[in-house]
């Protein structure tokens, strides 16, 4: 008992009735009297929810610690993509009541299945650029690049993370909306012809808004996905 409280910082909580806690304090109740059981399975819906974010950062670390120590099984619900991540060793992502793909946190980040999972998975979200194959090529109004194999006159969706972009000189042409320096980084708003997407950049970028710009994004960094149904041409790996 005493480890459950001391995880999830209840101790000056221990001599009160539920009544006298707060919403958060009693769902940080549950998480630890749930903890502290010798159940072999645990299922845990939004636990950290109502914590605030100073306290959930804290209690995340801990919960996966904790895990680690007990080796028990646990399933974790929630609709916060980071906590995901960074808690589950397997992820099952859902839509409209169905698992759209389940796999480790790297496989999801780096092959998502289908454009909803690279959309939800991330912050920012990867990217997703309209495109035609032709040729052997993948091209739009805004760039031209080697495209998938086999795949002429399908219309196309190049997904590719804000970190896998380089500013500089590269096929992609855009200009620049917004810089938002934020500390580690400067996170970019570019319009690619019909598309806006997000560049990470160094904090000390010189780029200002209303520029233009050439990016390139790292080749085998790109997801190639069918603009139809959304799903990615290539299985995850």
């Amino acid at each position: 008992m005493k480890e459950g409280a001391a995880l999830l910082q209840l101790e000056p909580f221990l001599d009160r009735y539920p009544a006298q806690l707060s919403g958060g304090e009693r769902q940080r109740v549950a998480v630890a009297r749930a903890i502290v059981t010798d159940s072999p399975v645990l299922l845990m819906d939004e636990p950290l929810s109502n914590l605030d974010a100073l306290l959930r950062l804290h209690a995340r670390a801990e919960l996966k610690r904790l895990h680690a120590e007990v080796k028990r099984t646990t399933v974790y619900v929630t609709h916060d993509q980071i906590e995901a991540l960074s808690m589950g060793d397997r992820i099952a992502v859902m839509k409209d009541g169905e698992i759209v793909q389940v796999d480790t946190p790297s496989v999801l980040y780096d092959r998502p299945a289908d454009v909803f999972v690279g959309s939800f998975i991330g912050s920012p979200p990867m990217n997703f650029l309209s495109c035609r194959a032709r040729n052997g090529t993948a091209a739009s109004d805004a760039f031209e690049l080697p495209g998938p194999p086999g795949m002429d006159g399908k219309e196309l969706l190049l997904g590719i993370r804000p970190e896998n972009i380089r500013t500089g000189e590269g096929p992609l042409r855009g200009k620049i909306l917004v810089v938002e320096p934020l500390g580690s980084h400067a996170l970019l708003t570019v319009q690619v012809g019909k598309d806006l997407i997000k560049v990470v950049a160094p904090a000390d970028t010189a780029l200002r808004a209303d520029e233009d710009l050439r990016l390139t994004p790292e080749p085998h960094k790109i997801r190639w996905m069918d603009a139809a149904s959304g799903r990615a041409l290539t299985a995850p790996r």
